[in-house]
């Protein structure tokens, strides 16, 4: 349960929400597309009160990825463009963008009793690209890459990033490099903000991070400099 939480986070922004498991992450980006309501207090996009926005007209500007990952009983290709008007040469680029291509060939019909055979990752990619197929402003990803292994995983993750440049991303991050993605880090603990600030700077003064700082990967990490994450 989230206690207490208050926080800005300015348009263009790319904030990492991280903390243990159970410390109200997913609940905090539910609450920011309006799937879970507070009990009290505000939630406000662009300055409005999400409380008196069309739940239609929210969801145009705002596109969420979350652990559930679903895929409907069609081709790839048409799971891909579900949500928008895309044409089918910007999905076979989404596709070859987010390593698809194969799977897309080997799934050419409706996926229907193979529904299976489309492995967890794949389905994350399935989902990722649907989302980024459509228009958005804001962008609200629960663990998107968590199936995926660590090069695919930052293939993805850059791809991401770089469709999203001019736009505000908030993502829940476990890992050293998806969370060196962030300007920002919101620090989750017990349902309330422990930290919130500068990638680096949170990173430096918490204590929490100490699994990350210590290893060899941070030490050798080109992402994390003096003055600025990535």
């Amino acid at each position: 349960m989230l206690d207490g939480i208050s926080f800005r986070i300015e348009k263009g922004e790319k904030i990492a929400i991280v903390g243990e498991t159970g410390c109200g992450k997913t609940t905090l980006l539910k609450m920011i597309v309006g799937l879970v309501r507070p009990n009290a207090g505000t939630v406000m996009v662009g300055g409005e009160n999400i409380a008196e926005i069309n739940c239609r007209q929210l969801r145009e500007h705002i596109r969420v990825i979350l652990q559930e990952n679903y895929v409907f009983d069609s081709s790839i290709v048409k799971n891909m463009g579900y949500l928008s008007d895309c044409s089918e040469a910007e999905i076979d680029e989404m596709c070859r963008a987010l390593g698809l291509e194969e799977v897309v060939k080997s799934n050419a019909g409706d996926l229907g009793e193979n529904l299976n055979t489309v492995s967890g990752g794949e389905r994350q990619r399935i989902n990722i690209g649907r989302s980024l197929l459509c228009p958005f402003d804001m962008l609200l990803m629960d663990e998107p890459t968590s199936e995926l292994d660590p090069k695919m995983e930052e293939t993805v993750m850059d791809f991401i990033f770089e469709t999203a440049k001019e736009r505000t991303v908030i993502y829940t991050a476990h890992k050293l490099k998806t969370l060196l993605y962030a300007d920002k880090i919101l620090y989750l603990k017990k349902g309330k903000i422990e930290d919130f600030g500068k990638t680096e700077e949170v990173i430096r003064r918490n204590r929490y991070f100490e699994k990350y700082t210590e290893s060899a990967a941070f030490q050798d990490s080109e992402q994390f400099v003096e003055g600025g994450a990535r």
